[in-house]
């Protein structure tokens, strides 16, 4: 189920067709999607292990009563693994506030993606704001995302 959800707001997430090389801030969509960013050219995130890979997004994405954060990367040398398990640290201290998680495949227009895929509900999202980092580790994998550079402020939270 949560699969399919994180699919179809892809589908109606116009940031794939976005072509510039700085994090965007997306305004207005349609449906329950009210706004979102992406970091398309990795200025905020990077893999922290020996993993290589050809494409890595982080999209964030919002809709009236939940936050979809999501990390997409094309694998270079490595296979695409599903687990329902990750450890994640918001400036270095521990953080479970996630309300679903989607670790597994997304395959989008021919090319299987490694999908990270976090959901929050608003009030458990606003400590990103005034939050640095966060890491997150699932399997050998090890991300940072500097918050910092996102404008995570101009999310349109209840």
């Amino acid at each position: 189920m949560v699969k399919k959800i994180i699919v179809i707001l892809y589908l109606i997430t116009p940031f794939h067709l976005l072509a510039a090389n700085t994090i965007q801030y997306i305004e207005k969509f349609s449906g329950n999607v009210t706004d979102g960013i992406l970091d398309k050219y990795h200025q905020s995130i990077s893999i922290e292990t020996y993993h290589e890979y050809s494409d890595l997004q982080l999209i964030i994405t919002n809709s009236d009563n939940f936050i979809l954060f999501s990390i997409i990367i094309e694998p270079k040398n490595w296979q695409i693994f599903e687990t329902n398990s990750v450890l994640k640290y918001l400036d270095g201290e521990k953080d479970n506030s996630h309300n679903q998680l989607y670790i597994g495949s997304l395959p989008f227009m021919g090319i299987d993606y490694q999908a990270i895929d976090l959901i929050y509900k608003h009030d458990d999202f606003k400590k990103f704001i005034k939050s640095n980092e966060l890491e997150i580790m699932v399997k050998d994998l090890v991300l940072k995302v500097n918050l910092k550079k996102l404008p995570l402020s101009k999310l349109k939270l209840k």
